[in-house]
């Protein structure tokens, strides 16, 4: 609607445009040629102008229509999906069927991603205890240290493994931290956040930063492990998978077992890295499926680095301040 909307408001303004200066031109013409013997001239003339206005009438529709299709087809996308759109309509499916193909790849592309979690899964990877191991005095006492040094956050075991904190990491109240998870020196990990490392381990590395209702889980056959100085935003999901230094993990972004983010990239909110997806270093990925658009300079590295620093000193004030 919009569309055929626009065509028609710009066609409209170049035909009417087009009839006053003709018309105009005209009246000029009927002044000069006011005898009678030009009277016949003039009335052809006349005729001439508005044949001509309603021609490009035609013309200016049709230019607008093309203008505003190939646009809507082939702008704003990879070369990639430009071609595929036209491939679609080249079928004869229209726009719409270019939307339900677009549709159907983001679909196919989850799903096969989903195939791979399911690969990756093992059912029969957890067996069934009777009962707590035999230095659970001990193990207790280390999680009574943890919450004491931590106040209002949840530490616990999972059978024998107890998390590890860095004497100067912070764990903010409402934190849940489980089983075999180290934080190291200069990390935080904010309100709400849930890491928990029971099938495998988790390493949150120096200086790097979980923010608020982050979750961090793993997989059967693959840890989650965060490299130095990297930054995972509010919401964001890090399951199973490896994310290398100063790399900046956006809000809500959800990256899946078996990936690997290069150091130095930026996944963007809400983007979803597939399942053992490999993310070359220095890289932008944005949407669902997350696919790289472009190659990040040598700026934006220091700019990750400078704001987990930033999140180091937050955590730094909210500890001592």
């Amino acid at each position: 609607v919009f569309f055929f909307a626009a065509v028609f408001f710009f066609a409209a303004v170049f035909f009417f445009a087009a009839v006053f200066f003709f018309a105009a031109v005209f009246f000029f013409v009927a002044v000069f040629f006011f005898a009678a013997v030009f009277f016949f001239a003039a009335v052809f003339f006349f005729a001439a102008v508005f044949f001509f206005a309603a021609v490009f009438f035609f013309v200016a529709v049709f230019f607008f229509a093309a203008v505003f299709f190939f646009a809507a087809v082939f702008l704003r996308r990879p070369a990639g999906v430009r071609q595929m759109r036209w491939n679609a309509f080249a079928r004869g499916r229209g726009t719409t069927g270019v939307l339900r193909h677009r549709l159907g790849r983001r679909q196919d592309a989850i799903c096969a991603s989903m195939k791979a979690v399911a690969i990756r899964t093992v059912t029969d990877s957890v067996d069934r205890v009777d009962g707590p191991p035999d230095d659970v005095e001990a193990l207790e006492a280390k999680l009574a240290d943890l919450a004491r040094r931590h106040p209002g956050a949840v530490f616990r075991r999972y059978l024998r493994l107890v998390p590890h904190v860095a004497a100067d990491a912070h764990v903010a109240a409402g934190a849940v931290v489980v089983g075999d998870v180290r934080i190291e020196s200069e990390a935080s990990v904010w309100h709400g956040a849930v890491l928990r490392g029971d099938l495998h381990f988790v390493r949150i590395g120096r200086g790097s930063n979980v923010q608020d209702g982050a979750v961090v889980h793993v997989g059967d056959r693959d840890p989650a492990e965060i490299g130095a100085s990297v930054v995972v935003g509010h919401g964001a999901v890090v399951h199973g998978c490896r994310i290398e230094d100063a790399c900046l993990i956006g809000i809500r972004a959800t990256i899946l077992d078996g990936a690997v983010v290069g150091a130095g990239s930026i996944v963007g909110a809400g983007a979803l890295v597939p399942s053992e997806a490999k993310i070359p270093p220095a890289s932008l990925v944005l949407g669902v499926p997350g696919r790289v658009v472009r190659s990040l300079s040598g700026d934006d590295r220091p700019f990750v680095e400078a704001l987990a620093a930033k999140y180091a000193r937050l955590a730094h004030n909210h500890r001592h301040g």
